[in-house]
């Protein structure tokens, strides 16, 4: 679902083939970027950084569920004990967690791109991508 929305967004808007947005999408949310294939319209741009973040969130979501799975197996594998913490409690403070990450990410981002985009003469859009 996440290649499929980036494909149809980048093929309607980009005019890219589906070939040309499956490699962009790869490159940019595995953080390689080569940077030979990038969005040339400012809502391309602006959808580019909100879907790249998402992805890696996604990745980094996957990886760490798995790697929690694992070891809560072994934990109560190895030492017979039940998790105390309610499940909605965790996946609260999960959220909030994210959410106070999320913030402080882009808010660094939004200062590091005003700075820049004085520095170098781009838009806002241009520094913020």
């Amino acid at each position: 679902a996440y290649y499929v929305v980036g494909v149809v967004f980048y093929n309607y808007f980009e005019g890219w083939n589906r070939l040309d947005s499956v490699y962009f999408i790869t490159q940019t949310v595995s953080t390689v970027g080569y940077g030979n294939i990038v969005p040339g319209t400012d809502l391309g741009k602006i959808f580019t950084v909100f879907y790249i973040f998402t992805g890696i969130l996604l990745i980094f979501t996957v990886v760490g569920d798995l790697t929690r799975h694992f070891f809560v197996e072994t934990i109560r594998r190895g030492y017979k004990k039940k998790i105390t913490r309610t499940k909605l409690a965790i996946v609260v403070r999960n959220l909030v967690n994210a959410a106070m990450w999320i913030s402080i990410i882009f808010g660094i981002a939004i200062v590091g791109a005003l700075v820049f985009s004085n520095m170098e003469d781009l838009t806002f859009i241009d520094a913020f991508y």
